[in-house]
């Protein structure tokens, strides 16, 4: 019997690095949940997405190209007119582990990012970050 290649429903939702982190081993109760739980969080953060009333935020979502492996999706947001900052949404949130992350090119807003990205606003959803940095940038 020759090997066949494993095929994943649904199609959507990247798995490939779950693959291969699976790759080589027998422990099918762990890859089972890891699959599950990936595509639970992808479902819910698509719908939440979607749900998401972005312009009333005043963000660009940024969704990614293809599902070829995990992606994260962007919020871009510019605060008067030049600083520009982009909340990550990863692949896996709403998992526990997973967290918002704030990015941005703007040196001056280092310490932020850092003090953002520690605290527990990146554990919650995209309007309480924006809420937040609302209160810090919009000066």
């Amino acid at each position: 019997c020759s090997p066949c290649p494993m095929r994943m429903t649904p199609n959507d939702v990247p798995c490939q690095d779950l693959l291969e982190n699976f790759k080589g081993t027998d422990y099918i109760p762990a890859f089972v949940h890891a699959i599950n739980a990936r595509i639970a969080s992808f479902k819910v953060r698509e719908a939440y997405i979607k749900s998401l009333d972005a312009d009333a935020l005043n963000v660009e979502v940024r969704w990614p190209v293809s599902v070829s492996d995990k992606q994260d999706v962007g919020f871009k947001k510019v605060y008067n007119g030049e600083t520009a900052i982009e909340l990550v949404m990863p692949c896996d949130w709403p998992q526990s582990a997973a967290k918002l992350t704030l990015e941005t090119n703007n040196k001056a807003l280092d310490a932020m990012v850092q003090e953002f990205n520690a605290s527990s606003v990146a554990e919650g959803s995209i309007t309480a970050a924006v809420h937040h940095l609302d209160g810090k940038l919009n000066m």
